[in-house]
């Protein structure tokens, strides 16, 4: 219960994306929507965002 509330609050989020470059958005969504569907766990969703703000 806690995951699907968190994975709306991330989708939410994202739908208010705006001034970054597209393949930013793009990441974002995929790491997103990977987690949400359980294909990837928070750990390593978490992680995948981090490395990305380092890029």
């Amino acid at each position: 219960m806690a995951d699907e509330a968190l994975s709306l609050s991330v989708a939410s989020d994202l739908a208010h994306l705006r001034g970054i470059p597209p393949i930013a958005e793009a990441l974002l969504k995929t790491i997103a929507a990977k987690a949400r569907t359980g294909l990837l766990n928070e750990h390593k969703a978490l992680e995948l965002l981090q490395q990305m703000i380092l890029l």
